[in-house]
């Protein structure tokens, strides 16, 4: 058994100078809780209202002193988030189900049609030994 630990990826942040919020870690806590980079770079923005970019090395510049304990914050999805998530294990659920319904459809009718030409064959054994 191994004893690799699963830890949360929590935002990385710390202040450049007086006047700059630098989050280092985003991708790697975007790719951890599977959310796409646009939609946390407009969650950081909508919610602090700073200006913000991405530096050349992937951090998160934002203009202005930021605590870095409101960075958790984004760790948890919206709502909408979460009714999305939901209607798309639906979906994959439907698909699932429907591939296995046609997995048994195509297999029962194989067997329909070993057993259609079986019933020839007998047939064609008493038509022969009949006569």
């Amino acid at each position: 058994m191994s004893n690799t630990q699963y830890d949360n990826q929590h935002p990385f942040v710390m202040r450049v100078g007086t006047s700059k919020t630098v989050w280092i870690n985003i991708i790697e806590v975007c790719n951890f809780y599977n959310i796409p980079l646009e939609v946390m770079l407009e969650r950081v923005a909508k919610c602090f209202q700073k200006p913000c970019r991405l530096d050349g090395n992937k951090r998160l510049i934002i203009n202005g002193l930021i605590n870095p304990k409101e960075f958790n914050i984004f760790m948890e999805p919206t709502s909408e988030e979460v009714l999305a998530i939901k209607l798309k294990k639906a979906e994959d659920d439907i698909n699932k189900q429907k591939k296995l319904n046609l997995l048994i459809i195509e297999r029962l009718t194989s067997m329909m049609d070993d057993i259609l030409e079986l019933e020839g064959r007998c047939r064609a054994a008493i038509l022969s030994r009949a006569s």
